[in-house]
């Protein structure tokens, strides 16, 4: 997991394991009582979830995670589908699969204007979005150096965008904690999730 959401990068992974290792969600008592007496300190994975997910703080902070992207924001001066991100990374995932060759695997951002232009998506939305997951590197220009998104430059899927969809399909925490922290435009869909927030139900209860 790590590594795919480093994308293989040595610092970048060390970073990570850093954000884990000295996350509040990691008791320190267990890492000191772990390195004197020389055994395997067994993490349950809610908790390292949490611990790369949250790093220092009780909620999702943006602004502190330079390796986890909330895939479900929308810009609220330029509203979309708060799943265009996922739609983005879906889209390149599946150019990825269509071929062996590497040079295959790219799409033009031209293409995928084009692309989500039957959904009335402005290019410049398209444009947007594609910034953002670029400098979250969940995509990769062909060019290594190029980080400006235009109409010619070609775009692949990354580890960390391959992660992040998968996150965002199957792992509960990932889901829980981006949705507590994803601006809703419904009142009163905000105003029912305030009030179960704030009911402290218990377990069977909300199993119900």
């Amino acid at each position: 997991m790590v590594g795919w959401l480093s994308n293989h990068d040595i610092r970048r992974s060390l970073r990570i394991y850093q954000r884990i290792i000295t996350s509040p969600f990691i008791l320190l008592e267990d890492l000191v009582k772990t390195f004197l007496s020389g055994r395997n300190l067994f993490v349950p994975s809610h908790q390292i979830s949490k611990a790369f997910i949250l790093g220092d703080y009780k909620w999702f902070n943006p602004k502190n995670s330079e390796f986890i992207l909330n895939v479900f924001t929308v810009n609220p001066k330029r509203i979309t589908s708060p799943l265009l991100k996922l739609s983005l990374l879906r889209l390149l995932i599946n150019k990825d699969s269509q071929s062996k060759d590497v040079e295959e695997t790219y799409l033009s951002v031209d293409n995928i204007i084009n692309y989500f232009e039957p959904a009335g998506i402005p290019s410049s939305i398209i444009k947007e979005n594609l910034r953002e997951l670029l400098s979250y590197r969940l995509i990769q220009p062909y060019d290594p150096t190029d980080q400006v998104v235009y109409e010619d430059q070609r775009l692949r899927v990354s580890h960390s965008g391959r992660i992040h969809c998968e996150f965002s399909l199957t792992k509960d925490s990932y889901v829980s904690h981006m949705a507590l922290v994803t601006p809703i435009r419904h009142y009163a869909l905000v105003s029912g999730i305030r009030d179960i927030m704030q009911s402290k139900l218990k377990r069977e209860e909300w199993l119900k």
